[in-house]
């Protein structure tokens, strides 16, 4: 460390990693492009998606 330099606060550093979760729990797919209906672009609810909620047309692929 030079003079010029700020002295570091590892406490911050530590309060911040204590706040951090260690591994993201949860939550959606990551993407949700083989729900997207061909026709009209609507996302369907199912997973597989059959048919289209909104065209009622299939959703294949």
């Amino acid at each position: 460390m030079t003079s010029h330099e700020p002295p570091r606060d590892c406490g911050d550093q530590q309060a911040a990693a204590a706040r951090t979760p260690a591994v993201a729990e949860g939550g959606d797919s990551a993407c949700w492009l083989h729900r997207v209906c061909p026709h009209c672009d609507a996302v369907a609810d199912e997973d597989p998606p059959t048919t289209c909620p909104r065209c009622s047309r299939p959703i294949t692929g």
